[in-house]
């Protein structure tokens, strides 16, 4: 199976100040981030599972990645439905924008590299 994720969907649901909001919105999705308007969407292809632990290959920004994590998967009325949060090194596709990796000398305006994924989706 594989999955798309609209990335022009992106919301910031802890910044609870509209201004602000639409800022750092604006910034994740630029060029510095996402690249939102060259790269509109990202994708999951699943290449195995064993258990509970998945493997595929993740692409955000063009650059093909494979990843494994652990999922709750379970099947109910001949639906497989899965839930995972998956922390992804975003340095790893090309976002370097406010890494250490990448400029030494950023000190506390450092962006951390990795961020988060929260996934749950049922088969259709």
């Amino acid at each position: 199976g594989n999955f798309t994720i609209d990335l022009k969907t992106i919301k910031a649901l802890d910044i609870t100040d509209p201004g602000y909001n639409q800022k750092f919105i604006g910034h994740i999705t630029s060029g510095d981030f996402f690249e939102v308007e060259k790269f509109p969407s990202a994708s999951f292809v699943i290449t195995k599972i064993a258990g509970s632990q998945v493997t595929g290959n993740l692409t955000i920004k063009g650059i093909t990645k494979s990843i494994s994590f652990p999922a709750e998967i379970s099947v109910k009325g001949g639906k497989v439905a899965a839930k995972a949060t998956i922390t992804i090194d975003r340095t790893d596709y090309n976002i370097q924008y406010g890494s250490k990796k990448f400029f030494d000398s950023i000190g506390d305006k450092a962006i951390m590299d990795d961020f988060k994924l929260v996934v749950s989706l049922i088969s259709e």
